[in-house]
């Protein structure tokens, strides 16, 4: 697949006036069809706006030609070119006294763009580029000495609009709204303006900030129950290989049914396992369940003893890989550890010691 080697806005011009447009049965002269690259993928266009200013098009909305499955609705609200820029992934500029701008702007709505991360990857100039962060999926743009978040834009042409809101208010359903909820017609900001300095590109626009959900855990409370978390810990590893045969779905159904009546009847009315949920987990059988478990902890003779165990050694065997439940491929010491992490991460959760913030990052 082509990369280009447009990198001034002299180029992208001259670029644009070398190729022939693409006329066909399907294409016409006026619609001004130039290919970037391979003819063969004609939607990843050039579109001249004006002298001063060039859009770099892999269709979409927001093309006025490759609008798949919009034709009917933009036949209705026709695409300014004040829409085209707004919605553009790339859009170079040449301002009047000379200075160059390119803007970058990521994908509309809460699915993978695949073909918009490519693109941007194989049309963006030398010094700028586009990259996913592999431990976080974060969308960035790097220069030669900073990386740049790339939120999705919420920004969508006003047919793409018009028809959300209609979709909306005829489908009773949350995903139609929240399509609506995610696009406006106006522009959004969601976008990154670098501006040529020499050889190297610079932001002039705002610096976005990511949020991102963050685990927190209480190690000053966690502290308080440590012997007996060591305890539970030593049993279920303990118990785990004669248990092992019979941790199965029936086990874990029945055990969530128990622990339900026995809380119906001890004074615990709010507290219902999901029959098949992880049992004692707190997403599942209520903000209450943590209370509950921080009591088990503290009393080894507490009714509901032996089920926490057996939750515990659920929350192991479920971080086996399945191929090792019937024939081990994984060493004594590598399970012991993957236990370890499982059982942490379990008690962390079931207890209550573990919160959820949402934090920003550049």
């Amino acid at each position: 697949m082509y990369i280009t080697n447009l990198n001034t806005f002299e180029q992208v011009a001259a670029w644009y006036n070398d190729i022939k447009p693409l006329v066909s049965k399907h294409h016409t002269l006026e619609q001004d069809v130039r290919p970037i690259g391979q003819r063969s993928r004609k939607y990843e266009r050039i579109i001249k706006i004006s002298d001063n200013c060039y859009v770099f098009s892999h269709g979409g909305y927001y093309d006025p030609v490759f609008c798949w499955g919009y034709r009917a609705e933009i036949d209705k609200m026709p695409m300014t070119p004040a829409d085209i820029v707004r919605c553009a992934p790339i859009v170079w500029k040449r301002a009047k006294n000379g200075t160059e701008t390119i803007t970058v702007r990521n994908g509309q709505g809460p699915w993978q763009h695949n073909s918009r991360y490519s693109f941007l990857k194989r049309a963006l100039p030398r010094g700028l580029g586009f990259y996913i962060v592999g431990h976080t999926g974060a969308h960035v743009i790097q220069t030669k000495t900073d990386r740049f978040f790339l939120p999705k834009t919420r920004t969508v042409p006003p047919y793409i609009y018009e028809t959300y809101k209609d979709r909306a208010s005829r489908v009773s359903n949350t995903y139609a709204r929240n399509l609506l909820k995610g696009s406006t017609p106006k522009a959004d900001g969601l976008h990154m303006t670098f501006e040529r300095k020499d050889k190297d590109w610079v932001l002039v626009s705002k610096r976005h900030t990511q949020t991102v959900t963050r685990t927190r855990v209480d190690l000053t409370t966690k502290k308080q129950f440590k012997d007996h978390i060591a305890k539970l810990w030593q049993w279920s590893l303990t118990m785990y290989p004669m248990m092992r045969a019979n941790l199965n779905y029936e086990l874990r159904t029945q055990m969530n049914k128990d622990i339900t009546a026995w809380c119906k009847d001890n004074g615990s009315p709010n507290l219902s396992m999901v029959s098949w949920g992880l049992i004692f987990d707190p997403r599942n059988s209520g903000k209450d369940t943590p209370v509950l478990v921080r009591k088990i902890l503290a009393d080894e003779d507490h009714a509901m003893r032996y089920p926490l165990g057996v939750a515990a050694m659920f929350a192991m065997h479920d971080a086996l890989p399945i191929a090792t439940w019937s024939s081990p491929t994984v060493s004594e010491e590598e399970m012991v550890a993957l236990f370890r992490r499982a059982f942490n991460q379990w008690i962390n959760r079931v207890a209550g010691f573990q919160t959820t913030v949402k934090e920003s990052k550049e």
